[in-house]
């Protein structure tokens, strides 16, 4: 009777493992997963789901325009980067925000997280990359490239690039001059280092009618 009941106890402590063990589907649940204080808001669920399917299905083409503090960033920026590595450690992916602290800000707490959580995402950092704004999954050829808008990403490609408020402010989205720059580099630079069947998600806070998102939402 007792090898019975520990028979038992045992079962469904290794139930409750494997449930653990089960990987999440989308960004959202895994950092629920890994991080207790993150808040699954209606508004992150939506763009977690956009995610998904800027990361599963080819030639995808999104705008997320939300104000500022909803979480956008963290989402899209952090977790996305490991959940979609999680899935698919060949996934080259390039980060674009309006400086090159800000996208390496992100990068770092992404690669920070893969370290801390290896076993669990089933994936390890290169030895051989591991700059702030450049790094790469050990043994497959995905990593990320993190670089603000106007430093360029030449020799890197993209099966995913996510541009995270390419606008640093309203007095940046007020000039003329630094949104046609804005707009340029996206149209002869970053499109052009998107492969083919790849896919771009843009991310931002509108603060002009006239800014990245508006202007690709005309050119449409």
């Amino acid at each position: 009777e007792r090898r019975v009941t520990i028979d038992a106890m045992t079962a469904a402590r290794l139930l409750q493992a494997g449930r653990g063990r089960q990987r999440p589907d989308n960004p959202a649940d895994l950092a629920r997963r890994l991080d207790a204080k993150f808040v699954v808001t209606p508004t992150i669920r939506l763009l977690s789901d956009l995610a998904v399917r800027s990361v599963t299905d080819p030639d995808q083409r999104d705008i997320v325009t939300t104000p500022p503090r909803t979480g956008k960033s963290r989402l899209l920026a952090v977790w996305t980067i490991v959940w979609a590595l999680m899935n698919n450690p060949d996934l080259q992916i390039v980060l674009v925000s309006y400086s090159d602290e800000l996208a390496q800000a992100h990068s770092r707490e992404a690669r920070q997280l893969i370290n801390e959580h290896a076993d669990y995402v089933g994936v390890r950092l290169s030895s051989d990359k591991t700059a702030v704004g450049r790094w790469r999954v050990e043994g497959h050829d995905g990593g990320l490239l993190a670089t603000g808008i106007n430093s360029g990403v030449t020799g890197f490609g993209a099966d995913l690039m996510v541009i995270d408020d390419p606008v640093k402010d309203a007095a940046d989205a007020d000039s003329a001059a630094s949104r046609k720059r804005i707009a340029n580099e996206y149209r002869s630079t970053l499109a052009t280092r998107v492969h083919p069947g790849g896919s771009v998600l843009l991310v931002m806070t509108r603060w002009h009618e006239r800014d990245l998102a508006g202007e690709l939402l005309d050119a449409e």
